[in-house]
């Protein structure tokens, strides 16, 4: 299975409805995951939902990047292009995070570069992380053998930072694991996209997704071992791979759903960035688990209701063109 033709053209071209009403969805995972006080191994469900929504994320990201294009930037251009899609705008909400929540983290220069830059409080990883990401693309894969260094890296990243191996390592703990442990889901992506890997058959996909699942899932009862580790890696890498024949069903927009998913897909780092200032404080951490996950569920539908007014607001003015975002080459 490769890339359909439809879905290349409009990758390639005008903006596809796929990519954006998938970001969309995957959007609703997160803003319903920080709606929760309880740690990722503290409940099952947001275990369950931790599983795999950021390691699509990555995949779809790196799905939506052409590598002949990326390689055909100039480092000026490449920095220049990132900063004005995503690093401009990480960075004043990063900031505006820090001095809301986490205020101490000005009271030196090695706190602020740890809590800014090396280790992002919260959400404010990923964006980071998909940078990296970006820039080892960038590098590598104008080259054969850099496209090779580039899976290699990846394997190695998530040996290196997402296993029981990582607190043995002298250079773990000093940024972010993410930075470079959820690397391979990105690669997978843009692999997949540049024709570099094949999509295995359904079959092969479905025994990933039922083998993986099963080792994650129960791994919930005993976190922090090989099972776990294994298992999120075959599980998402499953997800990844099925996630092309996913975007070919999503092309035609999602009937009266379709259009509110757009603009959130459209406007997804603002959307991203934005709803932890509401979810941190809307929290509920007492009181029965039904009532909380329901009051998760109505925060997540107001938040995004809310997001699609203030975007289609901010679209009737004359320069909204510039508060658009979409992370690709």
């Amino acid at each position: 299975m490769t890339t359909p033709l439809g879905l290349r053209a409009q990758l390639d071209g005008a903006r596809s409805a796929a990519p954006d009403q998938l970001k969309a969805l995957l959007l609703v995972l997160v803003v319903f995951g920080h709606t929760y006080a309880e740690g990722v191994t503290d409940d099952f469900s947001k275990w369950v939902i931790y599983g795999f929504h950021m390691p699509a994320f990555l995949f779809l990201s790196g799905y939506l990047i052409s590598a002949e294009r990326l390689a055909s930037r100039s480092p000026g251009q490449f920095l220049s292009h990132y900063a004005r899609r995503m690093l401009i705008a990480w960075a004043v909400v990063s900031l505006a995070w820090l001095a809301t929540f986490s205020a101490d983290s000005f009271h030196s220069a090695r706190r602020f570069i740890r809590d800014f830059v090396l280790k992002p409080e919260f959400h404010l990883w990923y964006i980071p992380a998909l940078f990296v990401a970006l820039l080892l693309a960038w590098a590598l894969t104008r080259w054969r053998l850099g496209i090779a260094a580039l899976g290699v890296i990846a394997l190695l990243g998530y040996a290196a930072f997402e296993s029981p191996i990582a607190g043995s390592l002298p250079f773990t703990g000093r940024w972010d694991d993410r930075y470079l442990g959820y690397l391979v889901f990105f690669v997978l992506g843009l692999a997949v996209r540049n024709g570099w890997l094949t999509v295995p058959p359904a079959w092969i996909r479905l025994v990933a997704l039922a083998a993986g699942a099963g080792l994650y899932l129960t791994a919930f009862w005993s976190p922090g071992g090989w099972r776990e580790s294994v298992g999120f890696l075959v599980l998402n890498l499953g997800i990844g791979l099925s996630i092309p024949g996913l975007l070919a069903r999503l092309v035609t927009p999602l009937g009266i759903a379709g259009t509110p998913l757009q603009l959130i897909g459209e406007y997804s780092l603002w959307v991203y960035l934005l709803h932890p200032f509401i979810t941190r404080i809307t929290q509920l951490d007492e009181g029965p688990w039904l009532l909380r996950r329901g009051w998760g569920a109505v925060m997540t539908l107001v938040i995004l209701i809310a997001a699609v007014l203030v975007i289609l607001l901010w679209r009737r003015l004359p320069f909204s063109s510039a508060g658009r975002s979409r992370t690709t080459a």
